[in-house]
């Protein structure tokens, strides 16, 4: 048999009681024997999958349409957006923020797709990490999904102590030692994990639905408050569009601004973790990613365009990098447009949704990444300890392990760009046609060769700010400033070297004749999805 039941207990006829049920909830499920190389344990042909047969492996798929699509929203809607966005307009200036997310989101737009595809014909843990192991390298996979890991070590302890630190607006619990916070946050992570997959969802769910109705909120305010209608009477207009100006620092601040802004999109992947967990993936994922996108796109640039009205990037509350201040929630412009339209709660009220925000966005990198070390055990780029999943389909030894820069997010989506190109050209090598797939990108492999190159761009742009940071043009190259900010190209080149090294002969490039087609994919009836899509046409 595949497979094996390590604990004999989960097979007792015996009722338990509640306190019995929490505690055998925590012993190990049944899980694979053996994991193939280099392919996850999954289908091995395209006769016999189904949704009951895949549940014994661990993870159980319990997040439905709406729990994704929440997923994907609330992710992304954090920190960057209402804290980094901050650093932007003060870095590049109204014009640069506005101009570099709509970059980004078109970029977004073109993995969104990519990935889009990729996850509804393989909805298999660990997602887009292990495509690349699948489609591309099995060295290149092991060096993004590591990559992952290390980013998301970093941005845990970020995100709690971003929110600590929010937390301390109040002058009531600012007399409170940060580490305090930092600890009660860490503990209620904990709490919400310890629930089964669905209570993240429904988490995710409250969190995400409290976002987008502050943002569509805040927007309605700003619209007001630019036009002189708040208690300040202030007429905005678009006045900082001239004074002090658009645009700060000049081409090189707008650069600057590129990483912030994929900071602040970053999230909505997670939709890939979440679709080896979701009930029916073909359709719910497609719509959930796609409704996460537009609903994300819109409140971003539309908000960032109402703040580049009102607040100006030399105002000396937002946050400036090298200034030697404190980063707080004071710094956030959307504070600082309530403050200046004379509202008295409304900024409090506000400061407290960043919390919940920040939190959010904690519990999915705690989420993604839990996910993601489970999954490279399958393909033996992992230590075997953290395939332990219990019976309620929790990756425990995965979660107690959690970009390096914002970088990384430019290597995920370029990863994305990569395998999707890679699937295809597999896909028509092995004999099959569109017509088979699914769920079909909406931008083509056109979009992905565009996306690929845009995120190599966005690297290279880096580059030169790394070098000569904003406001030091003069100065010679600072090796300091460059491995601040271009820490994970490095560290991306040493992952890579050194598998290639130990692994140089077994593991090589895929040739489009030995990539995997089969492996991974749950049994879709083709013949039944063309016949749903032609009614809803």
């Amino acid at each position: 048999s595949a497979l094996r039941i390590i604990s004999s207990s989960s097979m007792s006829p015996t009722k338990e009681n509640l306190f019995q049920r929490i505690i055998s909830s925590f012993k190990p499920a049944l899980i694979p024997e053996v994991a193939p190389p280099l392919l996850l344990p999954t289908v091995t042909s395209t006769t016999t999958t189904t949704a009951e047969n895949e549940q014994p492996f661990g993870l159980k798929q319990m997040l439905k349409h709406r729990h994704l699509q929440m997923i994907g929203i609330g992710t992304t809607i954090g920190t960057g957006l209402f804290v980094g966005s901050g650093l932007s307009v003060a870095q590049g200036g109204p014009g640069s923020v506005l101009i570099a997310h709509l970059i980004i989101a078109c970029l977004l737009y073109i993995v969104v797709h990519a990935l889009t595809e990729l996850t509804v014909m393989y909805p298999i843990q660990g997602s887009f990490n292990i495509h690349s192991t699948r489609f591309l390298d099995p060295a290149w996979g092991f060096t993004m999904s590591w990559l992952n890991v290390f980013r998301s070590l970093v941005l845990l302890p970020l995100q709690l102590s971003a929110a600590a630190i929010t937390i301390q607006y109040w002058k009531h619990t600012a007399s409170l030692h940060v580490g305090f916070w930092i600890t009660i946050f860490f503990l209620f992570v904990i709490l919400i994990h310890l629930f089964n997959v669905r209570g993240y969802g429904e988490t995710q769910v409250i969190f995400a639905t409290v976002k987008v109705l502050a943002v569509a909120g805040f927007i309605i305010l700003a619209v007001v408050i630019d036009l002189g209608g708040s208690p300040s009477r202030k007429y905005f207009g678009v006045r900082t569009w001239t004074n002090p100006g658009a645009f700060n620092n000049g081409f090189p601040g707008l650069l600057s601004v590129f990483v912030n802004a994929a900071l602040a999109f970053g999230g909505s992947e997670l939709i890939g973790y979440a679709a080896a967990e979701s009930e029916n993936p073909h359709k719910t994922v497609p719509s959930a990613s796609k409704q996460a996108f537009w609903y994300i796109a819109i409140l971003y640039i539309v908000s960032l365009l109402l703040i580049g009205f009102i607040v100006p990037f030399n105002s000396e509350q937002l946050l400036k990098t090298g200034g030697g201040q404190k980063s707080t929630a004071s710094t956030s412009p959307f504070v600082i447009v309530l403050d200046l339209g004379g509202f008295r709660v409304l900024p409090d009220i506000f400061n407290g949704i960043i919390v919940l925000s920040v939190l959010s966005a904690a519990i999915s990198i705690t989420y993604g990444s839990s996910r993601l070390l489970t999954a490279l055990t399958s393909v033996q780029q992992a230590p075997k300890c953290f395939s332990y999943i219990d019976r309620n389909g929790r990756p425990l030894v995965s979660f107690w392990l959690l970009a390096i820069t914002g970088l990384a997010r430019f290597f995920i989506w370029g990863n994305i760009c990569a395998c999707h190109i890679r699937f295809r050209q597999a896909w028509k090598y092995q004999g099959h046609t569109l017509d088979e797939l699914p769920f079909r990108s909406g931008v083509g492999v056109i979009g992905s060769y565009i996306g690929l190159i845009l995120n190599v761009l966005c690297l290279m742009a880096q580059l030169y700010i790394a070098l000569w940071p904003v406001g030091q043009r003069k100065s010679s190259p600072s090796v300091k400033a460059f491995f601040q900010a271009y820490l994970a190209v490095p560290v991306v080149i040493l992952i890579f070297l050194v598998y290639k090294l130990l692994y140089w002969k077994s593991h090589s490039m895929l040739t489009l004749d030995k990539i995997d087609l089969v492996s991974g994919r749950r049994q879709v009836d083709l013949d039944d999805i063309r016949t749903e899509k032609a009614e809803e046409e």
